[in-house]
């Protein structure tokens, strides 16, 4: 229902915003850059689960990013490893942000975001061509 991808949607907003905070995004500075950040990653991982498979409880998303077995058809499991890039590539990006902060490209939120979709594309299409061969 619409109310629940609406309530799933914000939830992971709040979530991907704390989480980034208990990581070590500053907690009052750039608190704005932060909580965009939480909708970027929500955009990029959970939004294209609820539009692909219809998944708009909090437990079925948990579900299907974790467990295979919950991927009902292929688009699930293509967005489920597209997702999965997503989270890896956001901490990867991470490891930029322990160098100093002197460049643009240094500074929270930019090489998390950087990470997440430069390993979202790959994360689809490794998972369609594994697709493709089964």
């Amino acid at each position: 229902s619409l109310i629940a991808s609406i309530t799933s949607v914000v939830l992971s907003i709040l979530f991907f915003h704390i989480l980034a905070v208990l990581f070590g995004a500053p907690l009052f500075e750039d608190s704005h850059q932060t909580l965009w950040f939480g909708v970027h990653m929500t955009v990029v991982t959970v939004l294209p689960l609820i539009l692909a498979g219809g998944h708009t409880s909090l437990g079925a998303l948990q579900r299907t990013i974790v467990d295979q077995k919950f991927c009902e058809v292929p688009l699930d499991w293509i967005q489920r490893w597209g997702s999965r890039g997503a989270l890896l590539g956001a901490w990867l990006g991470a490891i930029a942000l322990v160098l100093d902060w002197d460049r643009p490209w240094q500074q929270w939120p930019t090489p998390c975001v950087v990470g997440s979709l430069l390993l979202r594309g790959p994360g689809i299409v490794v998972a369609s061509c594994i697709l493709v061969r089964q």
